[in-house]
C-alpha cells in the first residue's frame, strides 16, 4: 500500500525524538527526501518556540505547531496563535500568585518565558514580579500548585489546563487552543484539503482532523483505537521503513 499525500504532521516527542533527544540521522535523511518529493511537512511539540527552534534548525519543516497548539510559526515567523485573552491573562496570574500552595509561576508569550523564581533569569528566561498586572495577552502560564488551585483556575477563567507525566507543572491555555486546530489551520493556508493530510501522533484533536491518522505503538489504547494505522513510534527505523515504502514510493 502506498499512501497518497501532500502533507506530513510528526509529533516530536513520541515520534521523531529519540529517548536521548536526539534525532536518528536516518530519520532527518527520509525527512529531507519528502521534500526532495515535494511533499511538506509539519512537527508538532509542547515546547515553547524557544525551545522548538532548535528542532526547526535541523529538521528544516514547512510548518511547526508549538506550545501545544497554541502557535504555529512558518520558518521563524508566527503566523497563527490561539492565545488567552488579556483578562483571562490578568486573572489567572493574580490568582495563582495570591495562592499559598502556589510556589512557582512562569509565562511564555511565544519568544520569552517570564517567571517569578529570579535564579531562572537568562537569555530567554526572564524574572519578572507576577504582582505586576500583564497589559497583553500571553500563550501559555505554567504554574508549580495543587491540583485544587489548578481546578479552581480553571472553571473561573473558562481556560484549559492539563499536566504530563513526570513533572510537577500544571499548564493553561486557552480552551480554544489544540493541536488538531492549528493542523487544520495548517491545511488551509497550505491551500491542502484535510483529507490529504496524514498525521504520525498520539493527539486525538489531530487524529480526528487529518485524512490518515497513525499512531506509535507506544500511545494509549484510545489513541490507537482513533488510529487508522500503528507503527513502531520511538523506533527510528520502523519509522523510517514506513516512510520509505508507504509515503515515498512514486
Amino acid at each position: 500500500m502506498c499512501i497518497a499525500n501532500k502533507f506530513i504532521l510528526f509529533d516530536i516527542e513520541g515520534v521523531l525524538l529519540k529517548e536521548d533527544k536526539t534525532f536518528d540521522k536516518d530519520v532527518i535523511k527520509c525527512l529531507s527526501m519528502l521534500h526532495d518529493s515535494d511533499i511538506m511537512f509539519g512537527i508538532m511539540t509542547s515546547d515553547l518556540w524557544l525551545k522548538a527552534s532548535s528542532y526547526t534548525d535541523i529538521l528544516e519543516p514547512d510548518i511547526s505547531i508549538v506550545s501545544d497548539g497554541t502557535q504555529m510559526y512558518k520558518g521563524s515567523d508566527l503566523i497563527w496563535s490561539r492565545p488567552l485573552s488579556v483578562e483571562q491573562t490578568k486573572g489567572i496570574i493574580r490568582d495563582l500568585d495570591s495562592s499559598p500552595d502556589c510556589s512557582l509561576i512562569g509565562v511564555s508569550n511565544g519568544r520569552y518565558i517570564y517567571t517569578n523564581d529570579p535564579s531562572e533569569d537568562g537569555n530567554y528566561v526572564r524574572y519578572r514580579d507576577m504582582s505586576k498586572p500583564f497589559t497583553a495577552s500571553v500563550h501559555k502560564i505554567f504554574a508549580r500548585t495543587s491540583k485544587d488551585v489548578a481546578d479552581r483556575v480553571t472553571e473561573k477563567y473558562q481556560c484549559r489546563s492539563f499536566d504530563f507525566e513526570g513533572d510537577d507543572l500544571c499548564r493553561f491555555i486557552s480552551k480554544d487552543a489544540n493541536l488538531g486546530a492549528a493542523a487544520r489551520y495548517a491545511g488551509e493556508i497550505l491551500n491542502i484539503d484535510m483529507k490529504d493530510v496524514v498525521a504520525i501522533t498520539t493527539d486525538l484533536t489531530v487524529l480526528d482532523t487529518v485524512g490518515i491518522g497513525i499512531a506509535p505503538d507506544s500511545a494509549s489504547e484510545d489513541v490507537k483505537d482513533k488510529a487508522g494505522l500503528i507503527i513502531g513510534g520511538e523506533d527510528s527505523g520502523t519509522l523510517v521503513e514506513f516512510l520509505k515504502e508507504e509515503i515515498l514510493v512514486k
